[in-house]
C-alpha cells in the first residue's frame, strides 16, 4: 500500500456520525471529552451516504458491547487497531483497563494534538503507531507494553475494506500471537452480495465511490464464509458472524 500522507477522512466522517447517536457510558468514563473530540473537526461531507447512519449505529452497539462484556469479564487489556478517532478509550475508561490504539501515525498525531489543544487527559492510553503491512501489531504492542499472556478484546472497526486480504491475514495472525486465553476479537467487513441482490450492491457501490472521493478505497469484499475463513486461517475460532441489518457488512466476534 502505498505511504498515506493525511489523515483518514473516514475516520473522521465515521466519528461525526457515531456523535449522534444515543450510547452507553460507564460512571468512570468521559464521554464528552469524545464529543469535544468529535467537534473539533468539520465535517467531511455535506450529506451522508444512503443508509450510513444506520449502519454505523448498528456497528457500533456491536462494539460497544462485545467492549463492555469484555471488560465486564475482567480483560484489562484493549487493543484498537486501525484507531482513527475512535473516543472510546475515553468513554469506557476504567480503572485497571489499558487502552492501546493502533493506527497510521499522521492520523494518530493528528488525533493527539487535539486532545492536546482540548485539554483532554489522554495520559492512561497507549498511542502505539503503527505502518499496517510492513510492521506486525504483536511487535509494536510488545513495545508499548502489552502483555500477551493476559486476555485482551482486540477490535478492528472499519478498516478491513481498505486493506488487502493478505496484508489482513498477516495483522490477524500477528494479533493472535499475543492473544492470551480469554481474549475476544471484533471486526467488521465489507460484504460481497449475490449478483440477485441488487439493492445492496447497488449501496455498496454508492459507499465504494464514496471513499474514493474522499481519498480512500474500498479493496476488499467478503461473504460470511469468507470472512470466517479468515479468522481461522489467522487462528482464531468460535467465529459467530451476523449481517449488519439491511446494509452490505459482517460484524463477526471470534475468540483464540
Amino acid at each position: 500500500m502505498p505511504p498515506r500522507v493525511r489523515v483518514s477522512l473516514t475516520a473522521r466522517n465515521v466519528a461525526q456520525v457515531r456523535s449522534r447517536i444515543e450510547r452507553p457510558e460507564v460512571p468512570t468514563g468521559d464521554a464528552e471529552a469524545e464529543d469535544r473530540l468529535t467537534r473539533s473537526m468539520r465535517p467531511v461531507l455535506p450529506t451522508q451516504l444512503p443508509g450510513l447512519r444506520a449502519y454505523i449505529e448498528a456497528r457500533t452497539r456491536f462494539f460497544d458491547r462485545a467492549l463492555l462484556r469484555a471488560c465486564g469479564t475482567g480483560v484489562q487489556q484493549v487493543v484498537v487497531v486501525g484507531a482513527g478517532y475512535d473516543g472510546r478509550a475515553l468513554r469506557y475508561r476504567q480503572p485497571g483497563v489499558t487502552f492501546f490504539e493502533l493506527d497510521h501515525p499522521v492520523t494518530q498525531e493528528d488525533k493527539r494534538r487535539r486532545l492536546a489543544e482540548l485539554g483532554v487527559e489522554a495520559g492512561d492510553v497507549r498511542f502505539v503507531p503503527i505502518d499496517f503491512g510492513h510492521q506486525a501489531p504483536a511487535d509494536v504492542l510488545a513495545g508499548a507494553g502489552h502483555d500477551p499472556d493476559r486476555p485482551t478484546h482486540f477490535m478492528c472497526e472499519g478498516v478491513t475494506p481498505y486493506i488487502p486480504l493478505d496484508a489482513l491475514h498477516a495483522t490477524f495472525t500477528s494479533l493472535r500471537s499475543c492473544a492470551g486465553a480469554g481474549s475476544t476479537f471484533a471486526v467488521d467487513w465489507a460484504e460481497e452480495r449475490p449478483r440477485a441482490d441488487v439493492l445492496r450492491r447497488a449501496v455498496l457501490g454508492v459507499v465504494r465511490l464514496g471513499t474514493v472521493l474522499v481519498g480512500e478505497r474500498i479493496v476488499t469484499t467478503v461473504t460470511t464464509e469468507e470472512a470466517g475463513d479468515v479468522l481461522r486461517a489467522a487462528g482464531w475460532t468460535d467465529v459467530a458472524t451476523e449481517r449488519a441489518g439491511g446494509y452490505p457488512a459482517l460484524l463477526s466476534l471470534a475468540r483464540p
